[in-house]
């Protein structure tokens, strides 16, 4: 377990599953729209009701699990896409599912709980600290979950998402079984892998070639476009935004601010009783006072030098990163850097324990006994509610300073090898006997207070008023990139975003807030200004792609680069498919080019050396001939000879190998449908997203 601060097992199988089922959404309420749907598909509605009730549950739950009135921005936004994709796979496949009748039974849900087949989940919940499933743990929660309402109200959660999971399984199960590759296909995907190259290419590549070089007309680039316009189909309605921040940093008032705290503190912490107490109440990041090495002072701003100072003296107020810390010498001592120990803990959670002085009953026994000769190894596998005692038999070796629990720690640190006894710390009473120290080092023991340089509202302020500057001077798009010029700021760029978009890069906060403007304003609008955490923001809507086929004006700069590349190409072409020459060295002086040898090619390989994806070259090797010139060859990225130097065939094919191969490749094949499978049905069915109007 290595004592770390780890909670109450429930509470972490409680915060995985409730990320796992998501639910958990805080954005702003709104008045409802006219529609009372988030979303329809192919004609099943989400209802905002019950959206909303699933929303509210489940942020209830995870807030009296955490103990917090409020919950992290970037958490909520990403658990609400977890919540939202899973009802989308509701209204997607369950349909489906109930067409075809497919159930999980009562047997089968046994099964998956207790049984043989354990279901992922129950694995990913009930584990130990050395991230092992435990049965034990499982079995523990089952017993007593009657008896306490979240524990039960937990296992309901549990329980629906475990039949939930196995229906997508069986789903999935059901359309890929038709999924199977035959002899043939084995033979060819063996032999693709198999028969390899090594060749010595020569040739250009297409960014040597100037633009100017080549001409295309409009005509080119529609023709393009009607021969890919499958490949301009969105699904979805994307909007592109730009968007310039004006960072918020502590003023140098600010960091005086801070400075004249600390000194305030400095005189009240020389004169403490109690230095932890002090540090609890005063310190941003309250940390138990611990021994540091000379080079782990640096850790903490520090350098060796406080190895020489006295005791009681107190360093700072010092500047280590957004922080002004107090450090106070309290101690210094000749200490292990690494310690090994065995221990049995006893925790008041055991529900045959109950009580911390129940819980010291028994390990004061237990510690008689092993002195008396008992097996320690033995009694902590028969009695030790660590998860982790039936992995390492209760020993855990090679910690250093900090990484237990104080009490723990200090007991190892401080006593001598073969030193055992009882040590009280957050989990229970420890039976503990140290096994291994290594040599012993100089330490100081420090108390840190930190106190972190705030932002305060007169700052806030003025950076307002260098935005509110540049939005009332913003009057359209053109305006806006020349202010951000003038004003020096980067223009930042959050394209693709689609109406369940949560997050935009580069930012943090409730970056919502932005999408959903994005989606209720016009091309070239410009956004107030918005506050996310210490930066102030001003967007641009750029551009709107509506779902469907894009027009051609949209797409007309990607075209422009494609027919560039293919013209480039066919110039490359051109200029090199006459020449001639007995070897591939010649051929290549001849062209004024690099000779590059590619080793291993084969028919299955994703790419060539210098030449990238090359499909047109890949295709030859199953049929080419050793110390045979090849070419010109006009490829996707240029035009190139090749020369095969040596070439590897296998001599025979076993069936074995084949069926293996067979085998391995209808696998791949279903494997690759499970996870197409949703996507494609999705892209089937009428998709109408609403949730911009609603959060």
């Amino acid at each position: 377990m290595k004592l770390r601060q780890k909670g109450v097992a429930i509470i972490i199988f409680i915060a995985l599953l409730a990320f796992l089922l998501g639910g958990l959404l805080r954005s702003g309420r709104i008045f409802r729209k006219a529609t009372d749907y988030v979303a329809k598909i192919n004609g099943y509605p989400i209802k905002y009701r019950k959206y909303q009730e699933r929303i509210d549950q489940s942020e209830q739950f995870y807030k009296i699990l955490e103990n917090k009135s409020s919950l992290d921005p970037d958490l909520i936004s990403q658990i609400q896409q977890q919540v939202w994709n899973l009802m989308v796979t509701e209204a997607v496949l369950k349909p489906s599912i109930e067409k075809l009748g497919i159930t999980v039974s009562k047997e089968e849900l046994w099964d998956m709980i207790q049984g043989q087949h354990i279901s992922p989940i129950i694995k990913q919940i009930f584990v130990n600290d050395q991230g092992q499933f435990d049965k034990n743990l499982l079995i523990r929660f089952l017993k007593n979950k009657d008896q306490d309402q979240k524990a039960s109200f937990l296992w309901l959660y549990i329980e629906h998402q475990i039949k939930e999971q196995r229906l997508y399984e069986k789903y999935n199960i059901l359309a890929t079984k038709a999924l199977f590759a035959n002899k043939l296909e084995a033979q060819d995907n063996y032999m693709g892998r198999k028969i390899m190259a090594d060749l010595q290419m020569t040739g250009q590549i297409f960014f040597k070639i100037p633009d100017d070089s080549v001409k295309y007309t409009l005509s080119d680039l529609k023709n393009y476009y009607r021969e890919h316009k499958k490949f301009f189909y969105q699904y979805q309605e994307t909007r592109n935004l730009d968007y310039v921040v004006f960072e918020v940093l502590p003023s140098r008032k600010d960091s005086l601010d801070a400075y004249n705290y600390c000194m305030r503190l400095k005189k009240e912490f020389r004169n403490a009783e109690d230095d932890y107490e002090f540090i609890k109440l005063n310190a941003e990041n309250p940390t138990y006072p611990r021994y540091y090495t000379a080079k782990e002072l640096s850790d903490i701003g520090l350098d060796s030098s406080v190895m020489t100072l006295p005791l009681d003296t107190i360093i700072g107020p010092y500047l280590d990163g957004e922080y002004y810390k107090l450090a106070k010498i309290i101690d210094k001592a000749k200490r292990p850097d690494t310690v090994s120990a065995e221990h049995i803990l006893i925790s008041p959670q055991n529900p045959k324990v109950k009580t911390w002085d129940r819980a010291k009953i028994i390990a004061d026994s237990l510690l008689n006994v092993i002195e008396n000769g008992a097996d320690f190894k033995t009694l902590a596998l028969r009695y030790s509610d660590d998860p982790g005692v039936k992995q390492n038999g209760g020993v855990y070796e090679n910690f250093t300073e900090g990484q237990m629990v104080p009490e723990f720690n200090e007991f190892c640190f401080s006593h001598k090898v073969g030193d055992i006894g009882v040590v009280k710390t957050q989990f229970g009473y420890h039976v503990v006997k140290i096994l291994k120290q290594s040599p012993p080092l100089p330490k100081v023991k420090i108390a840190l207070v930190d106190v972190k340089i705030s932002i305060s509202e007169d700052t806030y302020n003025a950076m307002y008023r260098i935005a509110g500057k540049f939005r009332t001077s913003c009057k359209d798009s053109s305006d806006f990139y020349k202010l951000a010029g003038e004003y020096k700021l980067l223009i930042h760029h959050a394209p693709g975003l689609n109406k369940g978009t949560m997050r935009i890069a580069g930012l943090k906060g409730n970056t919502r807030e932005l999408v959903r403007w994005a989606f209720k304003v016009n091309e070239g609008d410009i956004s107030d200004i918005k506050r996310f955490e210490n930066k102030y923001v001003i967007a641009l809507l750029v551009s709107v792609n509506p779902k469907g086929y894009q027009p051609f004006d949209k797409v007309k700069d990607r075209i422009i680069t494609d027919v560039l590349i293919r013209k480039k190409v066919d110039y490359i072409y051109n200029q090199i498919k006459d020449k001639k020459a007995s070897n591939i060295e010649e051929l290549s002086k001849k062209l004024g080019d690099t000779l590059v040898l590619a080793t291993h090619v084969s028919f299955n390989a994703y790419q060539v050396p210098y030449f990238g994806y090359e499909p047109a070259l890949l295709a030859r090797i199953p049929t080419v001939q050793s110390n045979k010139i090849y070419g010109a060859i006009k490829g996707k990225n240029g035009a190139y000879y090749f020369e095969v130097i040596k070439l590897e065939k296998p001599d025979k094919i076993s069936p074995e190998v084949i069926e293996q191969d067979r085998v391995s490749l209808g696998s791949s094949y279903r494997m690759r449908a499970k996870y197409s499978l949703f996507d494609a049905l999705k892209h089937r069915v009428e998709f109408i997203d609403n949730r911009p109007d609603f959060f």
